[in-house]
């Protein structure tokens, strides 16, 4: 059921029950119409389809008669798309009524396909020699109008999907990947305007689209000038996403986790970090020289400009998003004890640094793993102190994974981590029943 029919129902029930009276239900409504008003993901996903198939078309049956045009007609033909959508956006602007939003979206993502095609239909009728690299960025960089006269979700998924492709192929080349950051600023004014003015379900598929494609780009721009160095990168930007979730998007949603990427992306990089530096071998990866560029394609400016800053700037900026959440009163225990990851980190990569000559690999993993059962453990308590099975579900989780990796890691028998395996899926769904139980019987209790 839409959230949106469901508030409906709720509130004709509370003026009927007399819990609200008029003006306190037309304040809630007034309060969740950005909504109702914004676009929903079924249209945000056909207005997508639509253009796309649209945009495929017209590139089929210009591709079918394409020889048997002269150079004059290809390059009409070649503009041509660009005229349309220009001609269309005008269309939606200054017509007695402006068109909505999945017009836009529609023109958006027709437009960007109609500046790709055009930019290769030119090169091709007049033997424009170029690389890989420049066409996707020239592309790119002819998007950033159409992001900002449409303002499409689309166009903007396309742009950063783009530039992180230029990213990709630019450091395979021996390029400098990190020159992304600076690409990325001119769709910033964008982004912040489409966080501030959208609904939810537009904010949320902004944010899935942001996380993803930094993170991507993060991982292919890294220069690698300092072994271990990654690991506090990642810590310090998957904690400054969760404690951004934690202090601003608990406001706009409070059901779906989906609707509040930065918590959900930054919550599940915490766990799935912590859990890998459980492994002697990931630290092993972490610290080998000969996993790190020493040829001609690693640019020692780069790396430190790049990489070091943003070891330095990452966990500054969790720890200040932690202040933050805290001073809004968002932060609960479980918060600070996964958000301890990039200090834990710098710590363990700085003693790593120093005991370079010892084996140093096992007591790090080891220290993960107490950290990461303790992370456990916190998130167990502060689920039932607080009566939130998600939490209790997610330390239940944690605590088994980490008995399971120390009996997966050790030279156990088969039947004995059989039994283990048993025991801990037992006491998950054991745990998992009590609890859902008694959450059941206090929300009846209350109700009453």
């Amino acid at each position: 059921m839409r959230h949106d029919v469901w508030l409906k129902r709720e509130m004709a029930q509370w003026e009927r029950e007399g819990i609200a009276d008029a003006a306190t239900l037309a304040r809630i409504a007034a309060r969740y119409e950005t909504r109702r008003n914004g676009l929903s993901i079924g249209q945000i996903i056909f207005s997508t389809l639509g253009a796309l198939l649209i945009g495929l078309g017209v590139i089929a049956l210009l591709a079918h008669n394409w020889q048997s045009f002269g150079r004059p007609m290809r390059t009409f033909l070649s503009f041509l798309p660009l005229v349309l959508c220009a001609g269309g956006y005008l269309l939606g602007q200054l017509g007695r009524k402006p068109f909505g939003r999945g017009y836009h979206e529609a023109l958006g993502i027709f437009w960007t396909c109609a500046v790709g095609a055009s930019i290769a239909l030119v090169a091709q009728t007049y033997h424009i020699s170029g690389d890989p690299q420049r066409f996707v960025l020239v592309w790119g960089l002819l998007t950033l109008p159409v992001l900002y006269g449409t303002r499409a979700l689309g166009s903007m998924v396309a742009y950063f999907v783009l530039m992180v492709v230029w990213t990709g192929m630019e450091q395979d080349a021996g390029g400098v990947g990190c020159f992304f950051w600076l690409l990325a600023l001119p769709a910033v004014p964008l982004v912040v305007t489409e966080w501030r003015e959208s609904g939810p379900v537009r904010r949320a598929w902004l944010g899935w689209t942001l996380g993803i494609t930094l993170l991507t780009a993060l991982g292919i721009a890294l220069e690698r000038c300092l072994p271990g160095l990654w690991i506090i990168i990642y810590s310090g930007l998957f904690a400054a996403l969760f404690f951004f979730g934690l202090a601003r998007e608990e406001d706009e949603v409070s059901g779906s986790y989906l609707l509040r990427p930065g918590f959900l992306l930054g919550a599940l990089g915490l766990w799935v970090l912590s859990f890998a530096l459980t492994f002697d071998d990931c630290w092993e990866q972490a610290f080998r020289v000969s996993c790190y560029r020493n040829d001609m394609r690693y640019h020692a400016w780069a790396g430190w400009a790049h990489d070091v800053v943003l070891a330095v700037a990452a966990p500054l900026t969790a720890v200040a998003l932690a202040v933050f959440a805290r001073r809004r009163g968002k932060l609960p225990i479980c918060g600070w004890a996964w958000g301890a990851l990039p200090i834990m980190a710098v710590a363990l990569a700085g003693a790593a640094a120093a005991m370079s000559e010892w084996d140093w690999e096992e007591p790090a993993a080891f220290a993960m793993l107490l950290f990461f059962a303790v992370c456990g453990l916190v998130t167990l308590i502060d689920g039932i102190r607080s009566s939130a099975l998600a939490k209790i579900n997610i330390g239940t989780v944690t605590i088994l994974a980490a008995i399971l990796r120390k009996f997966l890691s050790d030279d156990w028998s088969f039947v004995t981590k059989g039994v283990v395996f048993i025991l801990c899926g037992i006491v998950f769904l054991v745990v998992n029943g009590i609890c859902s139980r008694k959450l059941r019987q206090t929300g009846r209790a209350a109700h009453e």
